[in-house]
């Protein structure tokens, strides 16, 4: 689904994998890209091209959340 140029695919998560395998599996089920991530880093991972997007996170207390960005109506 695309909306206003933000791409989204139904996802779950699997624990375990390395990227490749990663990878394979999200062609397997037709997603354009997977998500895997470490203590360090949260990493799109493109299924079919072998690009990876790095980005970092940081963990919140219990209870915390971060702002919202507003959405357009």
């Amino acid at each position: 689904m695309t909306l206003r140029g933000v791409h989204a695919e139904c996802s779950a998560a699997v624990l375990g994998l390395d990227n490749e395998s990663d990878r394979e599996l999200g062609r397997r089920y037709g997603q354009d890209a997977v998500s895997a991530w470490d203590a360090h880093s949260w990493r799109l991972l493109a299924c079919t091209t072998g690009t990876v997007t790095v980005s970092g996170w940081r963990a919140t207390g219990a209870g915390a959340a971060l702002p919202r960005a507003p959405r357009d109506q």
